[in-house]
């Protein structure tokens, strides 16, 4: 069912659906079908919560998906990796910044979370310095 949009369209549209958790290439495959089938494009809009994760997402993305989506709803980019199997990090796309947006942050720790950058040397880097993310904090 995930890969019949006519279908998933449709369970969203009937059972008021809030919330989808997609990763971005799923999202543009939606976004595509709903350009090239006008019956469908108001089906999505109940949805008020997408909490978009597991890929990097580009802004094109979130620009395609934008006319199919009501104002009011909340776009969330966010970030776990797969060794914790958890979302670690949560950024909510402003609408307004958008077009001024080269990327989409992966955004703040969440609660019980802290982020760590380190250089090669595993020592500390400095603020926009590139470096290897590690996560830790109270839920470890």
């Amino acid at each position: 069912g995930h890969l019949d949009l006519d279908y998933l369209t449709r369970v969203i549209h009937t059972h008021h659906v809030t919330f989808v958790a997609p990763v971005p290439s799923w999202l543009d495959t939606l976004c595509q079908y709903l350009r090239t089938n006008a019956y469908a494009s108001e089906r999505i809009k109940s949805v008020r919560w997408w909490f978009i994760g597991g890929e990097q997402l580009f802004r094109s993305t979130i620009e395609h998906l934008l006319p199919f989506v009501d104002d009011a709803c909340h776009l969330l980019n966010t970030y776990g990796p797969a060794e914790i199997t958890e979302t670690a990090t949560c950024y909510e796309i402003c609408r307004a910044k958008l077009p001024e947006m080269i990327s989409i942050p992966i955004g703040q720790p969440l609660a019980g979370y802290d982020l760590y950058f380190f250089d090669d040397y595993q020592q500390p880097v400095m603020p926009n310095q590139t470096g290897e993310m590690v996560i830790g904090g109270k839920i470890f």
